[in-house]
This record gives structure tokens, C-alpha cells and sequence, in this order.
């Protein structure tokens, strides 16, 4: 299963939200870097919404959260036909202080927790339809 794995080139993502996605995808798929030779291409398109919670009566918010879903393709590319695809997706929050640098570096981690959650549960799937049609 590792192989296989290792035998993915993960396609561009779109935005700063994707980027992070890509990174967290390469660093558990292919953490020996992009293969030479590959088998099979992931394609994600992600989107990102974040929401304001807990209104106070001053109309500030002192919660937000941030929400990706990821749809994926996993396309085998000795005949260019998708063989398995998918949808994950991660809901991470964060405190909302007085400080702007608090509040941004506050989402910029929530981004990243969300991008790593993702790019797990699409390892896992993954590794889950390689084993099972190689039968083991």
C-alpha cells in the first residue's frame, strides 16, 4: 500500500487554503518526494467558509471556526479513468482575542489543523481502496 501511495502526483490546489492541503498531502503520501514515475494523480478541490460565533451585543465576535471540504478524484493515468474519489472535510474554531496578530495567527493555525485533518482522512482513504483491490 505504501507504493501505491507513492505512486500518486498530487495535482495543483487552488488558493492559500490548498496550498496547505497540497503540503500536508505530499508530506503523507510521498514523503520521499514527487515520484518519478507516477501511477495514479489526485485532484482536490477544496472549499473554505469561516463563520463568526458568539455575538456579542457590541456586534463582535469572540469565536469563529473555519470549515474545509475536500472533493477528490484519484485518476489512474495509464488510461486517464478515475478509479476512486471522495469527499472529506474538517471543522476547526478559534478564539477571537483583542489582538489582530492573536486573531491571525489564531485562524492561520485553524487553516493549517483543518488542512492536516483532511489530508489524513484522504491517506486513510486511499490506503483503504488500495487495499482492498489488492485483495488483502
Amino acid at each position: 500500500m505504501t507504493s501505491d501511495l507513492a505512486a500518486i502526483k498530487i495535482a495543483p490546489i487552488a488558493d492559500r487554503a490548498g496550498q496547505l492541503l497540497r503540503n500536508s498531502l505530499q508530506d503523507k503520501l510521498t514523503p520521499r518526494g514527487v515520484p518519478a514515475r507516477a501511477r495514479y494523480r489526485l485532484d482536490v478541490r477544496l472549499t473554505e467558509n469561516r463563520s463568526d460565533l458568539v455575538i456579542l451585543k457590541d456586534s463582535t465576535s469572540t469565536f469563529s471556526k473555519v470549515r474545509f471540504v475536500a472533493d477528490f478524484v484519484l485518476v489512474d493515468l495509464t488510461n486517464g479513468q478515475p478509479v476512486n474519489r471522495g469527499q472529506a472535510e474538517s471543522t476547526t474554531t478559534f478564539n477571537r482575542v483583542d489582538s489582530d496578530f492573536a486573531i491571525l495567527a489564531a485562524e492561520k493555525d485553524a487553516r493549517r489543523r483543518a488542512a492536516d485533518e483532511i489530508g489524513e482522512d484522504i491517506r486513510l482513504r486511499l490506503g483503504l481502496y488500495f487495499n482492498r483491490i489488492r485483495g488483502t
